[in-house]
């Protein structure tokens, strides 16, 4: 019998609903002190820690036995040097239940900690991707995918702020291999299918790209020569996290790429995998930069990957072509 992953889809898209909803309460209310910097420089606040604990809880209720790959752990958390961030972060899950300990908040995080591989079934989560977007109180994501024997089969993504047609908030994408994308705004059950853009010759070509920071692993210059080459503007998706997949999937831009500054670098597979078949689903194709598919089956990074494409398909092979004439590391 085949799996339809139904009941999974439902149960990841749970639990980054109760994600979305504590990240809306609590950005814009972050103090100097509630942000750090990892070793990578990259920050993480309490609401990523908080995240990662009311999601991990949420899906080993329903599947004990689940694997989870995490972007955080709590050795920071466990760090008597750190009591005053703990304490916000056990604060903010025991606002939703009082009765949950403290070593239970600690433990969910550390349940992150799968390694993956290629004959696992396993979560991965990006518990508040774009922190920096969250930070600046601009765009963010809550994303999750389910990675089955190597095969991205669901993806959701929480976009809280991303502009939903007729509605005043942003919404969840939601996908399942084989299904379809579908959104639905946040405060509704409201769900309706979405899809990437339709070519026209009048149409402007819109593409997207993280915002340019000192630690930024993209290459903004060679991608504006790419976007010259497509004649693409980038307005006005420059913003961070997953949700550039969101607006590429729901057709608002054509193509997303991210071009690496350096020839060793590769992606966190939780910085894709949830947008990635977001993307197909809704009909769009997504590669690295040399047309290959994407592999998670590697670990923690898409190692056997060089970059990333996505676009609505229709225009993909012309943006490999315009890729293939550029420097690449």
């Amino acid at each position: 019998m085949s799996i339809t992953y139904e009941h999974e889809c439902q149960v990841a898209i749970d639990a980054v609903y109760k994600a979305c909803e504590l990240a809306k309460r609590m950005q814009g209310t972050l103090e100097a002190l509630d942000v750090v910097n990892k070793e990578d420089l990259s920050p993480v606040t309490i609401t990523d820690f908080s995240c990662q604990a009311l999601i991990n809880m949420h899906l080993l209720s329903e599947f004990p036995d689940a694997e989870i790959m995490g972007e955080e752990d709590a050795l920071f958390l466990r760090n008597p040097q750190n009591a005053i961030i703990k304490a916000k972060v056990v604060e903010q899950i025991q606002k939703l239940d009082p009765h949950i300990r403290e070593e239970q908040i600690l433990d969910a995080i550390d349940q992150g900690g799968s390694s993956g591989g290629p004959n696992k079934r396993f979560w991965v989560l990006d518990p508040i991707d774009g922190t920096r977007g969250f930070i600046r109180n601009e765009q963010y994501a809550v994303a999750l995918a389910l990675i089955d024997q190597g095969e991205v089969v669901i993806g959701v993504l929480g976009c809280p702020r991303l502009p939903i047609p007729g509605h005043t908030s942003g919404g969840i994408f939601s996908a399942i291999k084989g299904k379809g994308t579908f959104l639905q705004p946040l405060g509704t059950q409201e769900k309706k299918r979405v899809h990437v853009s339709i070519p026209s010759a009048h149409a402007e070509l819109i593409y997207c790209e993280t915002h340019p920071s000192p630690t930024s692993s993209h290459n903004h210059s060679e991608a504006h020569k790419i976007a010259h080459m497509l004649n693409a503007t980038p307005k006005p998706f420059r913003l961070d996290s997953q949700c550039k997949y969101a607006v590429v999937a729901q057709g608002e831009a054509s193509i997303y790429f991210r071009i690496p500054v350096s020839k060793t670098h590769r992606e966190k597979i939780w910085d894709h995998a949830p947008g990635m078949i977001v993307v197909e689903e809704a009909g769009g194709r997504v590669t690295d930069l040399y047309g290959n598919s994407l592999d998670f089956s590697h670990g923690k990074t898409l190692s056997k990957n060089f970059g990333l494409l996505a676009t609505n398909r229709a225009i993909h092979d012309k943006a490999l072509e315009a890729i293939s004439k550029t420097s690449l590391p």
